[in-house]
């Protein structure tokens, strides 16, 4: 009998079974399904005198696109995250099916606390150095990381798809004119624009997986984007940017704050159309309500006020000095 037959995991998308009759023809292997995604099905696959991978089952390319998924970006993305050290490798991509096959790296999600905490934050540091030094390319493009328009275009597509939800959180929106007037054009650089939690894997070694949201971007917003998702605290975020500059860069934590503001505002502003055009049995709702929770809590705080005044006083200098010349945005 076939051992994937009796599989509960077996049932829940045929392109699982196609990727991997591809993948290990000949090979028997079972399905372990892992903690999923606001978009993707994702599997631990055990391949019998194999090593395990990991199969991801994407979002149909249609709808990815419509939510600011470029999927030849992401692929692309992920292979020069492997390049460097900071992403599982792709062992298989079947674009026909919208299956990737990964690497299989031991580890969970970022850490709420414990010894790997700071471990993993320094990693991630160092791991956004490497990748933001990588010479830009037009084909990093990707309108959702545009600086600061791309805030206003995810704004503008959760409105367009709950003008009245939109309307009952305007309050959220209030600091942006002031963050736009003091944004000043730099190199733009590949952004990873998605470090959730469960996007930074932490085990023996770091890794930075899911490459969907990627593009080229203001190194800042990755910054920002970690330090808001995975809730650093003060003393973290000093110790984060002095691991990713070499040194403690006070225009650096003022723009971190201010991006960590941005980029959880644009999580829940992504979450409003998803609820029409997302995964089946997500509370998208749920996703948005956290993240707006997170918005109010922020800017309230004396270190959200003394980032953008410390920006409004002209305090503002460029980041990674070092790194190659890129695209001015």
């Amino acid at each position: 009998m076939d051992p994937r037959a009796s599989d509960p995991a077996r049932a829940a998308d045929s392109r699982l079974d196609a990727a991997m009759a591809r993948f290990a023809p000949t090979a028997e292997w079972r399905a372990e399904p892992m903690a999923e995604g606001l978009t993707n099905q994702v599997w631990r696959v055990r391949i019998t005198g194999g090593p395990d991978v990991v199969v991801q089952v994407l979002i149909d390319a249609d709808r990815a696109e419509d939510i600011g998924i470029v999927r030849q970006l992401q692929y692309t993305a992920a292979r020069i995250g492997a390049d460097l050290g900071i992403s599982p490798a792709i062992l298989g991509l079947y674009q026909d099916l919208d299956v990737v096959v990964s690497e299989f790296v031991a580890g969970g999600s970022f850490p709420a606390s414990g010894p790997r905490r700071l471990r993993a934050i320094l990693d991630v540091a160092r791991a956004l150095r490497a990748l933001h030094a990588v010479p830009t390319q037009a084909m990093f493009f990707n309108d959702i990381t545009v600086p600061m328009a791309g805030n206003r275009l995810l704004i503008e597509r959760a409105r367009a798809a709950d003008p009245a939800g939109v309307a009952e959180i305007e309050w959220a929106l209030a600091p942006l004119e002031r963050i736009e007037a003091c944004y000043q054009e730099r190199d733009l650089r590949l952004v990873h624009n998605d470090l959730v939690e469960t996007n930074v894997l932490v085990g023996d070694v770091t890794r930075l997986i899911d490459w969907e949201y990627c593009g080229l971007g203001d190194p800042y917003s990755d910054l920002g984007d970690f330090a808001g998702k995975c809730e650093l605290t003060v003393d973290e975020e000093v110790a984060f940017i002095t691991a990713y500059a070499d040194e403690y860069d006070e225009a650096a934590h003022a723009w971190l704050r201010v991006y960590r503001y941005i980029n959880v505002l644009r999580e829940g502003m992504w979450a409003i159309p998803m609820l029409s055009r997302g995964k089946d049995g997500t509370d998208y709702a749920a996703y948005a309500r956290r993240r707006f929770a997170q918005v109010r809590s922020y800017v309230s705080t004396s270190e959200f006020s003394w980032a953008l005044s410390s920006l409004e006083a002209g305090r503002s200098a460029p980041i990674a000095p070092s790194a190659p010349a890129g695209v001015r945005g």
